[in-house]
């Protein structure tokens, strides 16, 4: 995979927190409908923290799978229900610790939202991912 930034003043800032602006790669394209923090016990993780790390592995599992690794990851869409400044910088925290811990060779193009609610209230996050696996250069 080749990662692409854009020229300027954003190139630093968005490599310091492991993301691209765009991503270029070849092979089996695998989409992953958005992840929430819900074990597939049925059990939903407690806390921000909890939830973004149980996403975190659900799409794992589901990339592994799919026969790839988290670096094979080219995309994320991310949806936070928080609403407080507060909040939001904790998920920026939380997201940025987690892309280098599940992604720590990675750097994949990246978009966020803050919605009101999710599917079930009792979710904080959910995470849509794209991969691409098997292909020239991954």
């Amino acid at each position: 995979m080749e990662r692409v930034w854009l020229p300027g003043a954003q190139e630093g800032f968005l490599r310091g927190v492991g993301l691209a602006d765009g991503v270029r790669a070849a092979g089996d394209y695998i989409v992953l409908g958005g992840q929430v923090g819900q074990a597939p016990d049925g059990s939903i993780a407690e806390g921000l923290r909890a939830q973004a790390t149980q996403v975190m592995e659900n799409i794992k599992a589901v990339v592994t799978a799919a026969g790839g690794s988290m670096s094979d990851i080219v995309h994320l869409t991310c949806l936070l229900s928080q609403e407080t400044l507060d909040q939001k910088k904790e998920w920026w925290e939380i997201l940025t610790n987690l892309l280098h811990d599940y992604m720590p060779d990675s750097q994949p193009a990246a978009t966020g939202y803050w919605v009101t609610e999710l599917a079930s209230r009792r979710y904080l996050v959910e995470i849509q991912a794209t991969a691409v696996v098997g292909g020239s250069g991954s």
